[in-house]
C-alpha cells in the first residue's frame, strides 16, 4: 500500500477512535448539565453554545480550511517560509475577525438576551462566552494546522482531551458543589483558553517551530482569503443546518423548550453514530480507488458500507423505540419525558438519512464540493423557512418536521447526484432479512418490557444488551450476512493494525448468503 494511503488510513482510524470520544463525552456532558440546570438552564447553555458556534464560523472567515490546504501543499514542497507565513496569516485574519466578533456580542447582549430571545438569564452567560469566541477560534486553526502536516493525534488531544473530558471533570466538580450557571459559563472559558495554549504547545515543540524559527516573513493573507471566504459560506449553510433550530426556537418558544430538543436531538443522533464513523474509512478507500479510476470498488465499498449502516442503525431505532422512554425518564429525570416523541421522530428522520448511505465522501473524492455547498444552501433554507411556518402551530413537533424533512432532502438530493458516478443500487433482499430480523426482535423485547419493568438503569442496560444478542443471532439465522462484508471488515481491521481472530471469521463464514 502506497505510503500517502497508509497516512490516509491511520489518520482516519484516529478520527474514528476521536469520534467515538467525541460523542460518548458530549452525551455526557449534556446528561450532565441537562439534569443539574433543568430545562430552562440546560436550553440557555446550549443557547449561548449556539450563538458562539456562529460567531466562531464567522471569525474563521474558511480560514481553518485554508491553513490546511496550504499547510499541506507548502509542506510537500519544503518551503518552510510559505508555511509560517500561511499559518501566521490564518491566526492573525482571524484573532481579528474573532475579537470584532466578540466586542460586537458584548455591546450588544441585552438586545440579543432580551429582545431577540426574552431571557435575562443569557445576559450573565453571553457577557463570558463573548470572551471565548477569540480562543475557540484559535484552536479551530491550530486545529486545521495539525491537519495540514498529516497528524491528526493532537487534534484529537485537543478536542476531546481538553475539550470534552477536561470540560465534563470541571463540570462535574462544579455540580457538585451546587455551583450556578454563571460558573459553568467561566468553565467553558477556561477550557477553551487551555485549548488554545495547548495548541500552540504541540504546534511549536511537536509539530512546527513557528515561533523559534527566524524565517521571512512573507505576506499570504490574499490567498487564505480567496481560498477560503467561498468555505465560509458552506459552512454557515451547513451550521444553519445544525444549530438554526435552537436559535429561532429562542425566538419563538423558550430556553426551557432548548432544554427539552437538545434532550431529544443528541439521543436520535445516535441513529447516525455508525453512519458518520465510516466516513474515514469511506473518504479514505474510495479517494484510493478513485485515483486508480477503479469505480467499481468504490461503488462496492459504498454499498457494503451501506448495508453495514442499515444493519446497525435499524438496531438502534429498535432500542429507541423500545426503551428510549424509560432511558429518557431515567437519565435525565421527570422535566425531560416530553422529548420522547421528539427523539422517535428524529430517529425515524436519521434512519432514513443513514439508510440512503454515505454520499458525501464519494462525492468528495470526485471533488465535486460545489454540489455539496448548493445542497447544503437548499436544505439550511427550506430548513428555516418550515420552522418558521412550523414552530407557531405545531411548537417542537414543528421544529423535528422541519429537521427531518431539510435533512432527508439533503441526503436524497447528493444521492440522486452519485448515483450518476457509481454504481448504488439497493439489495431488497438483504435489507428486507434485517427488517424482519427487526421485528422478531421487537415482538421478544416489547413482550419482556411487560413481564420486567424497567425500573433503573441496569435493567435497560439489560434488556437492550438482549435485544442486541436477538438482533444478531437471526440476522445470522437468516443469512443476511455477505462475503464482501466479512472481507472488508477483515481489511479494515488490519489497515488498523487491530487484531484479527480467525475462528470468528471462520465462524461467521458460516452464515454468509
Amino acid at each position: 500500500m502506497p505510503k500517502k494511503i497508509n497516512t490516509i488510513v491511520k489518520g482516519s482510524g484516529i478520527i474514528f477512535v476521536g469520534f467515538i470520544l467525541i460523542a460518548i463525552s458530549d452525551f455526557l456532558l449534556r446528561l450532565l448539565l441537562a439534569r443539574s440546570l433543568g430545562p430552562t438552564g440546560y436550553g440557555t447553555i446550549y443557547l449561548a453554545i449556539t450563538i458562539l458556534s456562529f460567531a466562531t464560523l464567522f471569525s474563521l472567515f474558511g480560514l481553518d480550511s485554508s491553513v490546511t490546504r496550504f499547510v499541506a501543499k507548502y509542506n510537500a514542497l519544503h518551503n518552510k517560509n510559505l508555511v509560517r507565513s500561511s499559518i501566521k496569516s490564518c491566526l492573525e485574519i482571524s484573532l481579528f475577525c474573532s475579537i470584532i466578533s466578540s466586542i460586537i456580542i458584548f455591546l450588544n447582549v441585552e438586545f440579543i438576551a432580551l429582545t431577540l430571545f426574552n431571557e435575562e438569564s443569557l445576559i450573565p452567560v453571553l457577557r463570558i462566552f463573548c470572551f471565548i469566541v477569540p480562543f475557540a477560534t484559535l484552536t479551530r486553526i491550530l486545529r486545521s494546522t495539525f491537519h495540514g502536516f498529516n497528524n491528526t493525534f493532537y487534534d484529537v488531544v485537543i478536542n476531546v482531551g481538553i475539550v470534552k473530558i477536561l470540560l465534563l471533570a470541571i463540570l462535574g466538580g462544579i455540580v457538585f458543589f451546587e455551583g450556578s450557571i454563571v460558573e459553568i459559563s467561566y468553565a467553558y472559558l477556561i477550557v477553551y483558553m487551555l485549548s488554545s495554549l495547548f495548541g500552540f504547545v504541540f504546534l511549536e515543540y511537536k509539530i512546527f517551530p513557528f515561533f523559534r524559527s527566524k524565517l521571512k516573513n512573507i505576506s499570504n493573507y490574499l490567498n487564505m482569503l480567496n481560498f477560503g471566504f467561498p468555505l465560509l459560506l458552506s459552512g454557515f449553510f451547513g451550521l444553519v443546518l445544525s444549530w438554526s433550530d435552537n436559535l429561532i426556537i429562542g425566538f419563538f418558544l423558550t430556553t426551557a423548550k432548548i432544554g427539552v430538543y437538545n434532550v431529544a436531538f443528541p439521543i436520535a443522533q445516535l441513529c447516525l453514530l455508525f453512519h458518520k464513523s465510516f466516513r474515514p474509512l469511506i473518504f479514505s478507500t474510495s479517494s484510493e480507488h478513485y485515483g486508480k479510476n477503479d469505480l467499481e470498488s468504490m461503488s462496492k465499498i459504498f454499498k457494503t458500507t451501506r448495508r453495514w449502516t442499515i444493519l446497525s442503525t435499524t438496531l438502534v431505532f429498535l432500542l429507541l423505540l423500545l426503551i428510549g422512554e424509560d432511558l429518557i425518564r431515567i437519565l435525565f429525570g421527570q422535566n425531560y419525558e416530553g422529548a420522547f416523541l421528539l427523539t422517535l421522530l428524529l430517529s425515524l428522520a436519521f434512519l432514513i438519512v443513514a439508510s440512503i448511505g454515505n454520499v458525501d465522501p464519494i462525492l468528495r473524492s470526485f471533488g465535486k464540493t460545489r454540489i455539496i455547498f448548493y445542497v447544503n444552501l437548499i436544505a439550511a433554507m427550506i430548513n428555516i423557512i418550515l420552522d418558521i411556518i412550523l414552530i407557531p402551530i405545531y411548537d417542537l413537533i414543528g421544529v423535528v418536521v422541519a429537521t427531518g424533512i431539510a435533512f432527508i432532502l439533503r441526503q436524497v438530493l447528493i444521492f440522486c447526484y452519485v448515483r450518476r458516478l457509481v454504481n448504488t443500487s439497493y439489495e431488497i433482499n438483504t435489507i428486507f432479512k434485517y427488517a424482519l430480523a427487526a421485528l422478531i426482535t421487537y415482538i421478544v423485547i416489547f413482550s419482556l418490557r411487560y413481564l420486567f419493568p424497567l425500573v433503573n438503569l441496569v435493567s435497560i442496560i439489560l434488556l437492550a444488551l438482549f435485544g442486541m444478542l436477538i438482533y444478531c443471532l437471526f440476522v445470522l439465522y437468516l443469512k443476511a450476512i455477505k462475503k464482501e462484508d466479512l472481507t472488508l471488515l477483515y481489511d479494515t481491521l488490519r489497515k488498523f493494525n487491530l487484531p484479527v481472530d480467525k475462528r470468528v471469521i471462520s465462524f461467521l463464514e458460516k452464515f454468509i448468503n
